[in-house]
């Protein structure tokens, strides 16, 4: 599950450990993201800055080195994608909605980029795209 995993020694010791430091740092980094989440309240902003939104997709698409919020939102869209935003909160969900709304009008291209990456089976594509096509 993490990359430190497990030497033979002390195996079962280093399971517990190794699993429950990897699902602490993973849920303290989606609470990190959550939380920033809920001070947003319009994406409009930042969609409108190019320079960001480009190294956010570079980042994702892994061309240049993510920073912290690279990493958040390639953490988030892990989590987000398999139930299509479903433990997300309402706000959440209309950020989601938001830039995924942006990135399919306005960078398709990239938008199918991403998918592929982090979607390479396309398991979860259809459900997205009803998912932000759904008005709430």
């Amino acid at each position: 599950m993490t990359s430190s995993v497990i030497y033979l020694f002390a195996l079962s010791a280093s399971i517990v450990v190794s699993v429950t430091c990897h699902k602490t740092l993973v849920e303290s980094i989606l609470e990190k993201y959550k939380a920033d989440c809920e001070k947003v309240t319009d994406m409009e902003p930042f969609l409108k800055n190019e320079k960001l939104v480009t190294t956010h997709v570079k980042c994702l698409l892994g061309e240049i080195r993510c920073n912290l919020d690279g990493e958040r939102i390639k953490k988030a869209i892990l989590e987000v994608l398999p139930d299509a935003c479903a433990k997300c909160t309402e706000k959440q969900k209309t950020i989601v909605r938001q830039v995924m709304q942006y990135m399919y009008k306005n960078r398709q291209s990239d938008f199918d980029k991403i998918f592929k990456i982090f979607d390479p089976d396309m398991k979860y594509k259809e459900k997205m795209m009803d998912f932000m096509n759904k008005k709430e």
